[in-house]
């Protein structure tokens, strides 16, 4: 009988050789899927990212919550003392905090000597304009304030009867439809006009409020709604326009200005800042709210601040004559201590007379001013 005696079989420590070709190809897909998820989720945390700047910028690009405010400087000969304007335009019934009182307040704190609307501050077919009506009984309370009509305001009394005139003309503020004032402003004689026209419909309907303002005396400045207008007004004797009504273009490109405006298309020859064109000068708002389907990109709402002030030399030259002054009154006082005999005194006021001489012809003519209670005025 024989007997077989089988040898235990120990298991080998490494796998067959089809095994390892499966588990390689099985590492394989693993590690190819782990580096495809990890890519996948590598792309879509980018454009999570991407997506989150866009809307931030979009956000920021477009906000109308904050005001900016823009400054401009004019220097006039006709001018005797520092005035300052604060021009609103193109409310377009927004609101800057309950009643607008952010809006209010920051006029109020730059302290304005007169406020100035340029128009469409309610939207036309909105019959709910008491945005506009609050703010104005605000800022009648701040300073003297004047109203030139804008297309949306126009529009709306042509179409529905002017008691939306008479409304905001009962808050207190002064109305200027195709119309002017002569006021007078911390001394400064100012002729303050306002036109509701443009193009063609200047000749038919604004009773020649152009060359009515330019025959006045004084500073004259027309508040002008449209820009448009610039090139006409330019021909006459007007010293500043300030215009609004195209919102900045809208989206406003870096180093291009306004993009597009629905009457001048895209790239508008005037859509903000300062121009000049012979003797007059315009600026242009952008305006504080918006009336179209078109957002206001790169485009905040903005608050024009005019500081007018009285030529730059005369001012100067008053500066001189007011050290000049009282230069002569120290030296006499001195040499009448100093001497008992009035020949000395007679030919040093003489010299001081011949010098102050001197200087108020430096002076633009018919500028006048009053130093230490002298009176200076020349070429009048």
């Amino acid at each position: 009988m024989k007997i077989k005696l089988f040898k235990k079989r120990e298991k080998s420590e490494t796998p067959a050789p089809g095994m390892k070709k499966h588990l390689a190809a099985l590492f394989a897909r693993l590690s190819s899927n782990r580096k495809t998820i990890f890519r996948a989720a590598a792309i879509l945390a980018t454009m999570l990212a991407v997506a989150f700047l866009a809307v931030q910028a979009w956000e920021a690009l477009t906000d109308q919550s904050t005001i900016s405010e823009t400054f401009y400087q004019i220097d006039s000969d006709k001018l005797i003392n520092d005035t300052r304007a604060v021009f609103l335009s193109d409310l377009h019934l927004s609101e800057f905090g309950e009643d607008n009182i952010r809006l209010v307040e920051r006029v109020r704190l730059l302290k304005p000597d007169i406020i100035l609307i340029g128009g469409d501050m309610n939207i036309y077919g909105n019959d709910d304009y008491s945005v506009v009506l609050t703010l104005c009984r605000q800022l009648v309370e701040i300073a003297d304030t004047y109203y030139a009509l804008g297309n949306h305001e126009l529009t709306q009394i042509v179409a529905v009867g002017r008691q939306i005139y008479d409304d905001i003309e009962a808050t207190g503020v002064v109305m200027l439809n195709d119309q002017y004032k002569n006021i007078t402003v911390n001394g400064n004689a100012i002729c303050l006009g306002g036109l509701s026209e443009s193009g063609a419909n200047i000749d038919r309907y604004s009773n020649d409020i152009i060359g009515r303002v330019a025959s006045q005396d004084g500073y004259k400045i027309l508040m002008s709604h449209y820009p448009s207008n610039f090139d006409l007004v330019a021909q006459s004797d007007i010293d500043l326009v300030l215009s609004g009504h195209l919102h900045g273009g809208q989206v406003n490109l870096p180093y291009l200005d306004g993009l597009y405006s629905y009457e001048d298309g895209f790239f508008p020859p005037y859509t903000e800042g300062m121009f000049e064109k012979d003797d007059t000068k315009m600026i242009v708002s952008r305006g504080l709210g918006n009336s179209h389907s078109l957002p206001r990109v790169n485009n905040p709402p903005e608050l024009v601040i005019v500081d007018l002030n009285c030529n730059i030399n005369a001012r100067n030259t008053l500066q001189l004559l007011s050290a000049l002054y009282a230069s002569e009154q120290d030296e006499a006082r001195q040499t009448s201590r100093e001497t008992e005999t009035g020949g000395y005194l007679s030919r040093l006021l003489a010299e001081k007379e011949l010098q102050r001489e001197m200087l108020s012809q430096s002076m633009n003519p018919g500028q006048t001013g009053e130093v230490d209670g002298v009176s200076v005025q020349d070429g009048v």
